[in-house]
């Protein structure tokens, strides 16, 4: 039997790479061009992968990029629903980009011996300097399939924070590449518009947290479509067909409307869900985006909020299908005039954009929103005042920052040298033993605190956390007493006890909680 390559001594690692097809690029001047030419692209650089070029070069600081053909499930997906049946011959194989930052201090450049040597700063190193992986499909005009990239707000710097970050695993020549970043997909403009992409962005992202099972392109058409339809594919859908999507997915899908006098209530959601590691899909103006991170402004913006830390949000980060992945779009708001009732409304705006709508999923088991623990907290501040716990007057000196987290892995956070936020340590080991030994539902929402009058005005990402307070996620929206697991301010710890309350009790009675001190 004859084989393809023949190995011997004198066999060059290079010839083996161009016998594999793979094309390795130093990102140098006219690099893109380079790849464009092996991409074959014969008409006008594509917007949104030169977006993704330019947003690895000069974000990422990219140093290699690796060209591979590749058998992308995906395109697979949306040859069989729509291209395998056009009179024109299209190619099933896809390309799919590999990008690369330095190598090391001593080397700037990934070279073919590196593809089946690999260097240990790709397997003991993190960050890793392998920073991702973009799919193109073989069409004309040049779209973009799955891509995943890291988030080039590493370590949280200038307050810029992308929470929504999977892991997801890439292969060459037998080894194994490890990403943790966001999906991104653009339209194809038959198969999907941005409607449909955005809910492969949002599925994608469930599926690599193993919560559901993965979905293809077509299959968000067809489930948008099952009860009603707008039109073809590229007409696009109304929201109301994204919730339905979503719901026939068994996802537990929520959609709210912003408007009325206050623009506040969206920026709190998208706040609490983002920071919660949870995308929202917003509805603008003909057009959809999927918010998946936020950034911190040096002061508070003008949205009227003085009770959330929310108030200090003065962008978000956004994947859109017509620009590419991880764009800032600062915040404001907008007013609108009602012409029939004559009463303003108030918009939040995102890149000038006035929310329409949100929608999102929130996992299993979770009853609660975010409104509904903004009332808890309130209702649960003002009835302990009554015990001399607490002076109600405190309360307006407090700044609050909601977010949602599975039970475990909040008991891994608060772990001494491993906590999920970079505050200054703020519990006793006391406090943290105890809430390692409380059993929790599987979600639970944390509110922390903060005192107004000690957020830094240059950095009030690094502000100072005084307490917590943690939530019963399957609690009931109007049970203010039994949905408080656990109220820690100032070294006091207010704990409920295992006896509940009862319908017969007052609800002032002290005997049903337990104060511990613990300095």
């Amino acid at each position: 039997m004859d084989f393809p390559i023949s190995l011997s001594n004198s066999t060059k690692l290079g010839d083996l790479v161009e016998k594999a097809s793979l094309n390795l690029i130093e990102i140098k001047s006219n690099w893109k061009d380079e790849v464009f030419s092996i991409l074959e692209n014969k008409l006008e650089k594509p917007s949104v992968l030169n977006s993704i070029l330019e947003f690895a070069e000069k974000e990422l600081k990219a140093k290699t990029v690796l060209v591979e053909p590749y058998i992308s499930s995906d395109w697979a997906d949306e040859y069989q629903a729509w291209y395998s049946r056009t009179f024109h011959d299209i190619p099933r194989m896809a390309k799919r980009l590999h990008f690369f930052s330095r190598v090391n201090d001593n080397k700037e450049y990934l070279n073919p011996e590196d593809l089946y040597n690999l260097p240990k700063e790709f397997t003991q190193k993190n960050p890793s300097p392998y920073l991702g992986y973009c799919v193109v499909r073989p069409l004309i005009p040049t779209t973009v399939a799955e891509t995943v990239l890291v988030s080039p707000y590493k370590d949280n710097e200038n307050g810029g924070y992308v929470h929504c970050l999977p892991r997801f695993v890439s292969h060459i020549l037998g080894h194994e590449f490890k990403v943790y970043g966001m999906p991104f997909i653009e339209q194809d403009e038959v198969v999907s518009v941005c409607a449909e992409a955005d809910l492969w962005m949002l599925a994608r992202y469930l599926n690599a947290r193993n919560f559901s099972r993965r979905y293809r392109p077509s299959e968000m058409a067809k489930k948008a479509n099952l009860l009603f339809s707008v039109g073809a594919p590229r007409d696009g859908l109304v929201v109301y067909q994204m919730y339905n999507a979503l719901k026939s997915m068994d996802f537990n899908a929520e959609l709210t409307y912003p408007g009325g006098s206050d623009c506040s209530d969206h920026l709190r959601l998208l706040y609490a869900c983002v920071k919660s590691e949870i995308p929202v899909i917003v509805a603008v103006p003909e057009h959809v985006l999927t918010v998946i991170g936020y950034k911190y402004g040096k002061a508070q913006n003008n949205l009227g909020i003085n009770d959330s830390f929310c108030s200090y949000i003065d962008a978000f980060i956004v994947h859109d299908d017509t620009k590419g992945p991880y764009q800032t779009l600062k915040i404001d708001k907008e007013v609108k005039i009602d012409e029939k009732t004559k009463e303003l409304y108030n918009f939040l705006t995102i890149g000038g954009m006035p929310v329409e709508q949100c929608l999102w999923v929130m996992p299993d088991r979770v009853f609660l929103r975010e409104s509904d623990v903004r009332n808890l907290v309130s209702k649960y501040l003002d009835y302990i005042h009554h015990f001399d716990y607490w002076k109600k007057e405190e309360a307006l000196e407090l700044i609050s920052c909601i977010y949602l987290r599975r039970g475990d892995q909040f008991k891994t956070d608060i772990f001494p040298g491993n906590s999920h936020t970079r505050q200054k340590k703020w519990r006793s080991m006391e406090i943290i033993a105890y809430y390692w030994q409380m059993q929790l539902p599987r979600y639970v929402w944390i509110v922390e605190f903060t005192k107004k009058d000690s957020i830094p005005e240059n950095t009030p990402w690094e502000r100072d956390i005084i307490g917590e307070m943690i939530i019963d996620s399957t609690a009931h929206p109007k049970d203010f007493i039994n949905s408080i697991l656990a109220f820690h301010l100032n070294g006091k710890l207010m704990a409920v006890d295992d006896v509940r309350l009862s319908t017969q009790e007052s609800p002032y009675s002290p005997l049903q909680r337990t104060q511990n001190n613990y300095e």
